[in-house]
């Protein structure tokens, strides 16, 4: 900040008083202004400079956790959101600061957790023909700028985090212009701190990713070349522009925040009563499609996954319509999704009996890429298609399209070292946990069969995937439990989450409870105290598949039937590339 802590007394407004005082407090702009607002909890705080620019700086009760200085975006006709005038002197001509406080309960369909509270201060800080709206949330704090200005290009934006003490974790970019997935987070661990930075409710806008510039970090927009120059961004209406998020989460809080679904935007869907969450079976190959939507019938799951170019797909969706199975199709060209009508293309798969569509996304993020996203969001909630979007990272996305049922990574390119590769994607390091927070599941596909059972219930995917072709792969006790695991759940209690070691996460669905663990390369012991997850007086039947001694990448299982109560302890040993999963029934009170 730009003066001492004695004249930023001077000019300090509390954005916590009601409107009408706030409002008619607002100096003239002839010196630089400060605001501050905090969490609901308390912890955090936000600092606000508006003099010739806007600069934000978020603490906590222990100091700075960022600045976020020189907050702008530049227009193509030579104005700026964030910026004086065109001769660049002056102060901000702020108009007027409408503070608000919300405290409610919103559904949350498919969501990590059933609803989720919405609860946060902030203000929007009007100035002329725009403003900027800041929130403030216990786990985080956002901030966006809104115009009711209409046709107007953007050449750029001004983003930048610094981090005081800031260990990057994963998120960097070394090319601007790179391609890239629909999304990437950037993680930092500063002292016992966890920063996330992202974007959310992108609209027609390019995904941010970033650089580091110097100790900062650096939002960085791919542009396209329109007309005499480049543009990042175009709107032909009034609009808000997307969310710029900084979260600010514990290890555990990692796996159950809100704040990305919260500020996702409403949902574009009226009714989800026939959006249908469930797992889908793969088959190994095409040759063996029809066996496994028998399979799928035969244990109960809700889908197939078949490839778009699999011979004879009327009769398996026949097929499958006649088992009560339905067809995810999975669209691996552009040209089977894209164009100019989605929504015709979309209409003609589900006129043929498809029930969604899985597609894979790679290229530059900028904001055509983004337009044709939220068309293939609506085109399909519009035809009645369920979607699992892979290079697409969620943040928000299932919360304005509810038929989004998973978001995640690519699969990864192999190295030529199969061994070393699986080591490398089975560890839980900063690049796994981001995707955990930003609600996109990574199903590693690797590991020993518990742990392929564990990501159901650690990883958030309303339409998970698992692969099978024949009845022969896995015995009915394996396959049995699979399909009786949720992938829908009530409530999401993390119980640990060390990076790089080890994650086990809890949930509730209805009466019953599932907890599972999952760890890197090296053999870990965990030890469950049930009274974390339930009350006295409370015992429940357990029926838990763990890893043997055996360390293959499908290491054996062991399958244990148990009663427990809050006064018990579980010793739990994972492999290498390990985990387990519990299922617990409860069977009375004592």
């Amino acid at each position: 900040m730009k003066t001492s802590m004695g004249s930023r007394l001077k000019n300090l407004i509390c954005l916590l008083l009601p409107v009408s005082m706030l409002a008619a407090c607002v100096p003239e702009p002839t010196e630089p202004l400060y605001y501050e607002i905090q969490s609901p909890d308390g912890v955090l705080k936000v600092e606000i400079t508006i003099d010739s620019t806007i600069s934000l700086q978020i603490n906590d009760t222990s100091g700075t956790v960022a600045d976020i200085p020189d907050i702008y975006v530049r227009l193509r006709d030579g104005r700026a959101f964030g910026l004086p005038d065109e001769d660049g002197s002056g102060m901000l001509p702020l108009k007027d600061v409408n503070s608000v406080s919300v405290d409610r309960v919103v559904k949350a369909p498919f969501h990590r957790n059933s609803t989720a509270l919405m609860k946060y201060n902030g203000a929007d800080f009007v100035f002329k023909g725009y403003g900027l709206r800041l929130r403030v949330f216990n786990d985080g704090v956002a901030y966006r700028f809104f115009t009711k200005k209409s046709r107007f290009g953007i050449i750029s934006e001004n983003a930048v985090f610094a981090v005081p003490g800031a260990e990057l974790l994963c998120g960097m970019s070394s090319e601007p212009e790179a391609d890239s997935s629909m999304g990437s987070p950037l993680f930092v661990r500063a002292g016992n701190r966890n920063i996330l930075i992202g974007d959310g409710d992108i609209g027609s806008y390019p995904r941010m990713s970033f650089v580091c510039d110097g100790k900062d970090f650096k939002g960085i927009f791919p542009s396209i070349l329109a007309g005499s120059g480049k543009v990042m961004a175009y709107s032909v209406k009034a609009c808000e522009l997307p969310w710029r998020i900084i979260g600010y989460v514990s290890d555990k809080s990692l796996l159950s925040s809100d704040l990305n679904y919260l500020l996702g935007g409403k949902s574009e869907i009226r009714r989800t009563d026939w959006i249908r969450p469930g797992k889908s079976l793969v088959p190994s190959s095409d040759t063996v499609l029809l066996q496994t939507i028998d399979l799928a019938a035969k244990y109960g799951f809700e889908y197939v996954t078949a490839d778009a170019a699999a011979g004879n797909l009327d009769c398996a969706i026949a097929h499958a319509d006649s088992a009560g199975v339905g067809i995810i199709l999975h669209l691996h060209r552009k040209a089977d999704y894209e164009g100019r009508n989605p929504e015709r293309i979309f209409r003609k798969y589900a006129s043929m009996g498809i029930k969604g569509v899985k597609l894979d996304f790679r290229g530059a993020a900028d904001f055509l890429s983004s337009q044709k996203l939220e068309a293939i969001c609506s085109a399909a909630a519009d035809a009645g298609l369920v979607l699992d979007l892979q290079g697409v990272v969620s943040l928000g996305l299932n919360r304005k399209y509810p038929n989004v049922l998973n978001c995640g990574s690519l699969p990864d390119v192999p190295d030529g070292n199969a061994s070393r590769s699986h080591a490398a994607r089975r560890q839980l390091g900063g690049d796994n946990l981001a995707a955990m927070w930003a609600e996109a599941a990574r199903h590693w596909d690797c590991g020993t069969e518990s742990r392929r059972l564990a990501e159901f219930v650690i990883l958030d995917s309303p339409l998970a995937e698992f692969r099978c072709g024949t009845d022969s792969d896995r015995d009915s006790l394996y396959m049995d439990f699979v399909s009786s695991i949720p992938t829908a759940f009530d409530r999401t209690l993390p119980l640990e989450v060390v990076p790089g070691k080890m994650v086990v996460n809890s949930r509730k669905k209805g009466k019953l409870r599932y907890v599972a663990g999952m760890n890197s390369d090296e053999a870990a012991e965990y030890v469950l105290y049930m009274d974390k997850i339930i009350a006295p007086g409370e015992n429940y039947k357990v029926t838990m598949f763990s890893d043997t001694e055996g360390t293959g990448e499908k290491g054996g299982y062991v399958v244990r039937e148990f009663k427990v109560n809050a006064f018990d302890k579980i010793k739990i040993r994972m492999a290498p590339g390990g985990g387990f999963v519990m299922k617990l029934v409860p069977v009375g009170r004592q």
